[in-house]
This record gives structure tokens, sequence and C-alpha cells, in this order.
């Protein structure tokens, strides 16, 4: 990076890598899961998320679960037809006896663009669809899919955030400008999760 520290890496053990890796996907899976199905009201606590989704799975928007394991599956299908083509071009060039004609070269090629585009084709061609489908609804509840709305535009203004701490017992918050008590109590509880997670 810029401090050029990539070599900490080295020192790490792979177990710890390996657990910090899993435990990201995990956390990125189950985050997207609920947005998959148009579940609304998850909260982002990981453990929380899982619950939330699971409880609330009849309450699955079946336009965006539906829009969603199509373009999963258009994703992986494009996926294997470019390791497919790839594998074909690999051949051609290693294997003098395998012989492509020009025209199947540049639809492999085509193909093969096409397929690492895949994201971004994606993407458009959803939110068209979805545009589409939508657009001759006025009245928000009664659209079949979950949109993400207006976008406020430009930076947010920088500024030292406050420092607050939200433990999973209640829905207190902790900052600097709470009470004594209220601190104390705060404090407990983050020295109750600290021992919990080196246990």
């Amino acid at each position: 990076g810029f401090f050029f520290l990539g070599f900490v890496v080295w020192v790490i053990s792979t177990p710890i890598l390996c657990g910090f890796t899993t435990a990201a996907a995990l956390t990125i899976a189950f985050g997207q899961f609920s947005k998959l199905l148009g579940i609304k009201g998850v909260r982002r606590q990981f453990w929380r998320n899982i619950y939330d989704t699971f409880s609330r799975i009849k309450q699955t928007n079946w336009p965006d679960a539906v829009m969603g394991v199509v373009c999963l599956v258009i994703l992986f299908a494009m996926r294997f037809l470019q390791r497919w083509t790839e594998a074909k071009r690999n051949r051609a060039d290693t294997q003098a006896s395998y012989h492509i004609s020009p025209g199947k070269n540049i639809a492999l090629q085509v193909a093969w663009f096409v397929c690492v585009s895949r994201n971004i084709i994606i993407v458009i061609s959803a939110t068209i669809a979805a545009y589409v489908i939508t657009s001759n609804t006025s009245d928000p509840a009664s659209k079949p899919f979950t949109m993400v709305g207006n976008i406020t535009g430009g930076l947010p203004t920088p500024r030292v955030d406050q420092f607050s701490y939200m433990f999973d017992s209640s829905d207190t918050v902790c900052s600097l400008e709470t009470d004594e008590s209220t601190r104390w109590t705060c404090r407990a509880h983050l020295f109750i999760h600290i021992i919990y997670f080196k246990l």
C-alpha cells in the first residue's frame, strides 16, 4: 500500500489469514442474503442479521428474489463460458494439430470479452429491467422491486467522528455525551465483550 507495509502479511500465520478471510466472506455473504430476498428491517450485526433474515423469511419479496437468482445464474454461466473460451484458445496456442478458423477465433474473443464484462453487463441490464417494470407504477409501495431511491450527490463533509459503542443487550448508545452511570454500564459491557472474544 501507500506505506509499503505489505511484508507484514508474511509474518501472520496461515490459520489467522484463513480465519479472517473466511469470516469476512461469511459476513459479506449473509449481509447480502437478506437484500437478495428483499427482506427489510434486518439489523447489520452479524448474528442479528442471521436471526432477522431467517425469522422473516416469509417476508421475502419474490420479484427481488427471482431477479437476484436469475442474475446469479447468468453470472455463473458467463463465468463458465469464459473458462471454456480460454481453454479453447489455450489449446489452439499449445497444440499445433488443433486449429481454429478465423471466424471461430473472433467469436471466441467476442464471447470472452462479453464474459469478462459480465458484472457491468448484469448491473446495467438489471437496472434497465427494473426501471422499465416499475416506471409505470407511481406508488412506491406497490412497486415489485426494492429500489435504492434518491442518492444525495457529492461527498460528505469531513469531520471528526464521535466515538460511540452500542452493546447488544439493549439499544443504549454509549458516547462521550452520556451520563456517568451510562458510561460505567458501557464499560462493563465492553469488558464482557472483550473477555468473550478472548475466550
